[in-house]
């Protein structure tokens, strides 16, 4: 194990899907403009592990919803933070960059009732995964069966990507500081439920 802190759980997590109305709500990129962000040969896309090396004023054009959840998916790939849930991830040290965005409407006005910044998860993998107790053949195309963990094998950090599947893994205090202040936008499922590939897609997701 890297250092001496306890073994703790981790959760595997995923962003829900916000509907209002039968419609799905996200947040469309409006500017920088995808072409504007090929400028910069620092950046790949919104999956990067690197940091984006992006300056800019970043909005985003979001359809009339009441609200919007905590945890918002943006296009094309991005994903927005309220200042909510912001402030739990840094209290938990999640290495992230955070990038304050402006919400508009389909007219192009400020919609001021909502404070939100683009999340940028800068962790990187880990090798977390027990290869021979999750069933991995090193074939992402084969999948796993489950996802066993190997917690001594990889620093306990707060939230990071998975090695070879490629999932996002939250620790359980964070995930329960997530709950106990009503944050919502999220999905969580026990790592020994979650499959992949030839094993289907896990749908035992608990919600918030």
């Amino acid at each position: 194990m890297k250092g001496s802190q306890p073994l703790v759980p981790y959760w595997v997590y995923r962003t829900r899907t916000f509907v209002w109305r039968r419609r799905e709500i996200r947040a469309g990129l409006v500017s920088p403009t995808v072409d504007e962000l090929k400028r910069y040969n620092t950046f790949v896309g919104a999956l990067q592990d690197p940091p984006f090396g992006v300056e800019a004023q970043w909005v985003f054009s979001v359809p009339p919803a009441p609200h919007l959840p905590d945890n918002l998916r943006g296009g094309p790939g991005f994903l927005l933070n309220s200042q909510r849930l912001v402030r739990v991830m840094q209290s938990f040290g999640a290495a992230a960059e955070y990038f304050p965005a402006t919400l508009v409407n389909r007219h192009g006005r400020p919609q001021t009732d909502f404070d939100y910044a683009v999340f940028h998860l800068v962790e990187g993998t880990q090798p977390a995964m027990d290869e021979v107790e999750s069933g991995w053949t090193g074939e992402r195309a084969t999948g796993i069966p489950r996802l066993v963990l190997d917690l001594a094998s990889f620093e306990q950090r707060p939230i990071f990507v998975c090695d070879h599947i490629y999932v996002t893994l939250i620790r359980d205090d964070v995930k329960r500081a997530i709950q106990a202040q009503g944050l919502t936008g999220f999905e969580f499922c026990r790592p020994e439920r979650f499959s992949t590939g030839r094993y289907g897609l896990t749908l035992e997701f608990e919600e918030t």
